[in-house]
Formats: C-alpha cells, structure tokens, sequence
C-alpha cells in the first residue's frame, strides 16, 4: 500500500512539473477579446518643431487574475491623415513615436486631470515623468503599413508588441510624439467653450489571457515529487527484499533485450 501511494504522488508529481513546465515555454493563449479604444485628445503641445498629443485614458475595467494565468495586451492603430484638429487650427505633424501605457484607473485620472489642455514645454518633461512613475507597463507601436490588414486600404497602421497586465482597476491611454509640418489657423469662432479637440485615428486593444504557471505551482509539483520519494525509501528501508528481487529481475531483462539486439544484427 504505501508502495502504491509513493508512486502514484511521484509519477503525479513528475507529470505536473513537466505540465507546467511545457506551459511556461510555450506561452499557451487560451482566450482573447478586442475593444476599440476612444482615442479622445486631452492635452497638446505644439512647438515650431515639436507635436505632443496626450489622450484621455480608457477603462478596462477589473482584471482579476486567476493563479497561472496572465493577461497581455496588444494594441493595434490606424491614422488616415497625421493631424490633430484644435478648436482654433488644425496641426499637420509626422508622428515619430507612439507609446500605450497601462495605468492604474485612479493615477491615469489624475494624470490626464493634471496634463490637460494646452501643455508646456516644462508640462511635456513633467507629463513623462509622471508616466514613468505611475505606469505599470508601456509598448511602442511600430509602423506596419506594409502588412495591413486588407479592411485597412488607407492611411499609416501600427502595431505594439504584448504588455502585461496586472490585477486591478486598470486603464490605458496613448502618447503621440512627432515634429511640426504645418499649422492651419481658423478664423470662425469656436463651436463649444473650453478644449476641445480630436485626433482622427481608430485604435483597437486586444487582451489575451496566457497560461503562465505561478512559482507556487511549480513548487506544489515538486512537493508531490518529494514526498513520493520519501514514501518510496520508507518502503525499501522496510522490505528491501522485494526490492532487490524487482532489480535482479530489471537487470535480467536488459540483458535479455541487449542479448535480442545482437541477435537482430
């Protein structure tokens, strides 16, 4: 009986740890959903060089992350023209940089609270300060146009690499960074009061749920493993009789099969 038991947790044991171990590696998605992001314009800084455009954060909601498994997201961004519209001109840049930072729900409020409006060269610096600090993971977007999906006929596309998410309330907004082609002034007076602006661009977020085993798990595997063994060297420091007689009989059989082989050549 305690035979039994012994092998039944090293052999459970052992094929948990290779389980686990195959799913580290292989990086397993196992589910994914897409939401479009509002790509809503928050704050802008516009220079004879420079264009900065900030966007207000999108809620993601509550991820709650089970144990082995971890959220990524990736992002994907279309622009048919390169301009940002301000309530009294229109800016046509060339973008250089775009950044998707994943932030706590709260410090993205307070972020896109703060850095709104018309910013500063010293609001710029203390916006990516900022971000760096409060975020919990960022991804650059890289230029793709060159294979598009095929309902994308025009207009730049980009696509970022995966991030990790943690658990939380979390939210996600997008920092355009490019240089100044042309500024475009309006005379009309503005339609609404206050900031408003907007950036013609579709983005989509993809969030995939991966396979990840914990430390924690790996660990429990290797528990299994252990007290197997120990279980196992109880039972031959009991009856190392038996044992002994399983060995002479393991080594009999190799001779037999070596003893086939030779004959077989």
């Amino acid at each position: 009986m305690l035979k039994t038991l012994a092998l039944i947790l090293l052999l459970s044991g052992a094929l948990l740890l290779s389980l686990l171990t195959f799913f580290t590696v292989s990086n397993l998605e196992v589910f994914s959903e897409r939401r479009w992001l509002g790509i809503d314009v928050r704050g802008v800084y516009v220079s004879d060089k420079r264009v900065v455009v900030l966007t207000d954060h999108t809620r993601l909601g509550s991820l709650r992350r089970l144990e082995g498994y971890a959220y990524y997201a990736k992002c994907r961004l279309r622009m048919d023209v390169m301009k940002v519209f301000l309530p009294n001109m229109e800016v046509n840049f060339s973008v250089t940089n775009i950044t998707l930072y994943v932030l706590y729900t709260k410090d993205a409020m307070s972020v896109t609270k703060i850095f709104s409006g018309y910013l500063s060269e010293e609001d710029v610096d203390a916006l990516l300060k900022a971000l760096e600090l409060k975020k919990i993971s960022e991804t650059k977007l890289k230029n793709a146009t060159t294979r598009r999906p095929r309902w994308y006929r025009y207009g730049q596309y980009f696509e970022s690499d995966m991030c990790e998410l943690k658990r939380g309330e979390l939210s996600v907004l997008v920092l355009f960074e490019g240089y100044l082609k042309g500024i475009k002034y309006y005379n009309k007076t503005r339609s609404r009061p206050g900031f408003f602006s907007y950036i013609p661009v579709d983005a989509e977020l993809e969030i995939v749920y991966r396979v990840k085993p914990t430390q924690g798990q790996l660990l429990r595997a290797l528990d299994l493993m252990a007290i197997g063994g120990i279980l196992l060297g109880l039972d031959i420091y009991r009856k190392p009789s038996e044992y002994r007689e399983f060995l002479n009989n393991l080594f009999k059989l190799k001779k037999l099969l070596s003893r086939t082989k030779e004959t077989r050549k």
